[in-house]
């Protein structure tokens, strides 16, 4: 039995809690701090990873757009990926 790597469900998890808030309308709280930049400087060093960018990253990936999370459909097709536990052996 495989099992699929972490990154992929994490990814999938990631995606799909985005698309979720996204379909929100802009009035909810969650939606009004998904699209919220806050003011001032980030601290010296290397930078902090931001759930924001490794949604951004992401969407790359998978080849999905902003305006994609409005279809349902359609984004679920671009953000899930096969998990191979559940394909069955063609023999």
């Amino acid at each position: 039995m495989q099992t699929p790597p972490i990154q992929l469900k994490l990814r999938a998890q990631r995606l799909r809690w985005y698309g979720h808030v996204m379909r929100r309308p802009s009035l909810y709280p969650t939606r009004q701090a998904m699209e919220m930049d806050v003011a001032g400087k980030r601290p010296r060093g290397a930078p902090k990873k931001r759930w924001k960018d490794a949604v951004r990253k992401n969407m790359e990936e998978v080849g999905a757009t902003k305006d994609d999370t409005q279809d349902r459909a359609l984004w679920r097709r671009r953000t899930n990926t096969a998990d191979p536990a559940t394909v069955r052996d063609k023999r």
